[in-house]
């Protein structure tokens, strides 16, 4: 099993205060709550693993590819029409692909990359981004 809480920390470590908010998906929906104040913010929201046996080397490990989506959260009501909120979004996700880009977390057998990106949602003038990121590692 991958531990998602060192993405948390290496995250809200190199990102600071850019961000007001960094949690898992269990707080989201308090953010959502009180949207004028919340953003901007990002969750760590571990997804599915996916194993592929390593048995024809003889071994009896397997290898496991797991990641995670970021829901990023922002909201900028200083313009009719979200463009300072999509400029925002923006430099979050620069900063979080500058702070993951290269870096291979103690259980991973390599770096992590970026798979995709989308947005997640609109609600009540917030809008909600997923970013998807991997890393492999072996168990056994």
């Amino acid at each position: 099993m991958i531990n998602y809480e060192l993405w948390r920390q290496k995250l809200q470590t190199d990102m600071g205060s850019q961000l007001r908010k960094y949690g898992f998906a269990s707080e989201i929906k308090a953010v959502l709550a009180n949207a004028t104040k919340a953003p901007p913010a990002l969750f760590v929201i571990p997804r599915d693993e996916k194993v592929s046996s390593l048995n024809s080397t003889g071994s009896q490990r397997d290898f496991v590819t797991g990641g995670i989506d970021i829901l990023i959260i922002v909201a900028d009501f200083t313009d009719a029409y979200g463009g300072k909120a999509n400029q925002s979004l923006t430099a979050i996700r620069d900063g979080i692909y500058a702070s993951l880009r290269g870096w291979t977390p103690p259980d991973c057998q390599d770096t992590i990359s970026f798979r995709s990106g989308k947005r997640a949602g609109m609600y009540k003038g917030l809008l909600l981004w997923s970013d998807t990121y991997e890393c492999k590692t072996i168990k056994g």
